[in-house]
């Protein structure tokens, strides 16, 4: 289903009964956002790529129900903010990639993700504490992590930062509006949100 023009993930809607795929790549198309039942029917799924689309908001339980899902890939899209439980019920998520996004903080938590083995979380604006965080967070967890900064970013030390230097999940959207830029150079927003 990649480059179809779809501007909308919810085209997996039966009559109650779960569909049998394992795998799902909606990469390449136009959809704004993940809302909380679009993959509602995808108990079975392993795989979701949904890459370079234009998401800007993933809905609270959007991945609910997806026990089996060992593999999510949101990257290069316009998330600033992930909802702080919606990667809890992926117990079986093992590789999480979210590079190339607006992401000024991602909440890493011992209850959260019990079996992520890599995470890809680089060229996002994330706020300099944070950066240290989820570097101290997968070393302790033998989470291989692909940041192309966390090399500089050593026990103590915080990196340059653009946003903020603090960690917080509500700090820095005032602050980036007249500043919103990816760190991919391929995007700008100009005016940051609206």
């Amino acid at each position: 289903m990649r480059e179809n023009n779809l501007n909308t993930a919810n085209i997996f809607q039966t009559n109650g009964t779960d569909l049998q795929f394992e795998q799902v790549d909606l990469q390449s198309n136009q959809i704004s956002k993940i809302g909380s039942t679009d993959f509602q029917n995808l108990k079975h799924i392993q795989k979701i790529w949904i890459h370079d689309n234009k998401i800007t908001t993933v809905e609270p339980g959007a991945f609910d129900g997806l026990t089996q899902l060992e593999v999510l890939g949101l990257s290069y899209n316009f998330i600033y903010r992930l909802p702080i439980d919606l990667f809890r019920p992926l117990v079986s998520l093992a590789e999480l990639v979210v590079h190339a996004n607006n992401l000024a903080y991602f909440q890493l938590n011992d209850d959260i993700f019990k079996n992520l083995k890599i995470l890809e979380i680089y060229n996002n604006p994330l706020q300099c504490k944070c950066l240290e965080t989820i570097r101290l967070y997968t070393k302790t967890h033998g989470i291989i992590l692909e940041y192309d900064k966390f090399s500089e970013v050593k026990d103590g030390i915080h990196p340059e930062c653009i946003i903020n230097d603090i960690c917080d999940p509500e700090a820095g959207e005032e602050f980036v509006k007249d500043y919103w830029q990816l760190f991919n150079n391929r995007r700008y927003i100009p005016g940051g949100l609206n």
